[in-house]
């Protein structure tokens, strides 16, 4: 929240305003926000001051267990009031973006950072919606109810996307992904007044868990 609230002194001090004095008339509300250990985020400003390599532990929620992982660290993200660390993972030989809350464990170490292009790193973790990303791209097709499309249509999902307002009052909204899982919840968010007109394999991801959560709540009628 800092540059925002940097921003937002920036305009009460243009308006002859004390942010001291306003602070009472503003309220920042943080939500979904996981905490981060701050020894942690101490290492990583380090190595990234320093353009030295990370050793650390890391928590993959997926899977519910933890790696081993030498890093090259190349830049902090704060996405949705978290914190991410986009890296070169030496140990997978690839690109990868951690969730700075599941690094249990880093240590600076005295080898040179490899460092990438920014070119290279936006061509990877802005190829599709959300913060993770992969090589694969697809579109989703999207169509929303005329109720919601008011929200949906001032929103911006991804740099890339396409949006067409409807005969009906509701809007198509297409944008690229490569990984479904954070897609599929921001679906999800949205009910019935979300369709997924395509691809297959996320009609396919959104219905099971459609079926999940209508087996979840299922009433017995007899």
């Amino acid at each position: 929240l800092g540059p925002l609230r940097a921003q937002m002194e920036r305009l009460l001090r243009d308006l002859d305003v004390s942010p001291e004095a306003f602070s009472d008339r503003i309220r920042i509300v943080a939500a979904a926000h996981r905490p981060v250990d701050r020894q942690v985020f101490a290492v990583l400003l380090a190595a990234l001051a320093a353009d030295v390599q990370i050793e650390l532990r890391y928590h993959t929620r997926g899977r519910d267990a933890d790696t081993a992982r030498t890093i090259s660290p190349q830049r902090l993200v704060r996405y949705r009031d978290n914190w991410y660390l986009d890296a070169f993972c030496h140990t997978r030989d690839g690109l990868r973006t951690f969730a700075v809350d599941a690094i249990k464990g880093a240590r600076v170490t005295e080898k040179t950072a490899r460092r990438l292009p920014a070119e290279t790193l936006d061509a990877h973790v802005q190829a599709g919606f959300g913060i993770f990303s992969g090589s694969d791209v697809e579109w989703a097709r999207l169509r929303f109810s005329a109720d919601r499309a008011r929200w949906v249509a001032a929103e911006k999902w991804h740099p890339q996307q396409k949006g067409t307002r409807l005969e009906c009052g509701g809007y198509l909204l297409e944008v690229p992904f490569t990984e479904p899982e954070e897609l599929t919840m921001e679906i999800l968010k949205h009910g019935a007044d979300c369709e997924v007109l395509g691809p297959e394999s996320l009609q396919s991801r959104v219905r099971s868990e459609v079926e999940r959560l209508a087996r979840l709540y299922r009433i017995d009628n007899a």
